[in-house]
């Protein structure tokens, strides 16, 4: 099982060729490649990888109940959105709502029968996002 890092930088074309460059320092969008993130999802990945911290999967729901105890994010901060703004679009309607879980660090988006979407914020490059697919 891994967690996969889909960050994608959205670059305006400005016609203007002063822009920063997307590795520039104060910028640094492609860092997260070269350096070790400090985010709560990437250490849970490496204690994953270290065998440290076992994630269970249910039938239904996944890894959704494990993520949200390993990562710290209470199960009442749940809140339910009809927005057709998920990668998981196709799925989201009125009777199967996207749910976000979160805390000050990290947020955890669910949609039954799909993946889990994660923002994770890491303090030298910004939020960070991830997926985690549903299968064991």
């Amino acid at each position: 099982m891994a967690f996969i890092a889909t960050a994608a930088p959205g670059l305006a074309e400005l016609g203007d060729t002063a822009s920063p460059s997307p590795d520039h320092p104060a910028i640094a969008y492609f860092n997260y490649l070269k350096n070790t993130l400090r985010d709560p999802v990437s250490d849970l990945s490496r204690k994953l990888q270290q065998g440290a911290v076992q994630l269970q999967f249910e039938s239904g729901k996944g890894y959704l109940r494990s993520v949200l105890e390993a990562l710290h994010v209470p199960i009442e901060s749940q809140m339910a959105v009809f927005s057709k703004t998920s990668l998981q679009s196709v799925r989201i309607e009125p009777r199967n709502p996207r749910t976000i879980f979160f805390n000050d660090s990290v947020s955890v988006a669910w949609v039954r029968g799909g993946f889990i979407e994660l923002a994770s914020h890491d303090p030298r490059q910004g939020v960070i996002f991830y997926s985690l697919e549903r299968s064991p």
